[in-house]
């Protein structure tokens, strides 16, 4: 069966953002930031809804000013 395009987001796809976002963001918490990525909801999300999710948890990630 051919992969759902939803699934591009995948813990592969999270470990090398995750990966390059600890190399610019100081006290970045790569484990955190992917446990929060995949809460309880995230399979039942699809694609714009998975996209909206990694932003607003990215955002709490980020500095105002990044």
């Amino acid at each position: 069966m051919a992969e759902l395009f939803k699934d591009l987001y995948s813990k592969k796809f999270f470990a090398i953002l995750s990966k390059a976002l600890n190399e610019v963001v100081s006290d970045f918490n790569q484990e955190q930031f992917i446990d929060d990525i995949y809460d309880s909801e995230w399979k039942s999300k699809e694609f714009k809804q998975r996209m909206y999710h990694v932003s607003f948890v990215l955002n709490n990630y980020l500095s105002d000013n990044f």
